[in-house]
């Protein structure tokens, strides 16, 4: 059976707006967390996300789930991530397709595959 993108986890990292959109699909097919955690494998050039407690160190707490997306603005974060991954254009946004791990609860992201966003898909 071929996966249908639709299926998939999808994020964006916009670097000039210091911002990481998590859309709706995706914090709802790990379970629908009150909050989650975003790990970063340098290594592996991976980035996790998965719910978690309030009490867990870095946690991210889901506001509203009334929109399309999750939308996380950390100044510090994104730019740690600029920094550990120098061939994203720091002007750009990415689009991140990836895939779940529903064993875990977690949706899983290939850095190194993600696409450059036109200028109309900004806002996405």
């Amino acid at each position: 059976m071929q996966d249908n993108i639709s299926d998939k986890p999808v994020a964006v990292i916009d670097f000039a707006n210091n911002l990481i959109r998590i859309h709706k699909k995706t914090i709802l097919s790990i379970g629908s967390p009150e909050y989650i955690l975003l790990l970063i494998n340098p290594e592996k050039l991976t980035l996790g996300i998965v719910g978690c407690i309030k009490d867990v160190r870095g946690s991210h707490c889901i506001r509203s789930r009334k929109t399309h997306c999750y939308e996380l603005y950390s100044k510090s974060l994104v730019s740690t991530m600029k920094k550990t991954f120098p061939y994203w254009d720091s002007e750009k946004g990415y689009r991140m397709t990836g895939d779940y791990i529903y064993k875990e609860g977690i949706a899983r992201f290939n850095l190194s595959e993600s696409v450059p966003l036109k200028i109309d898909e900004a806002d996405i």
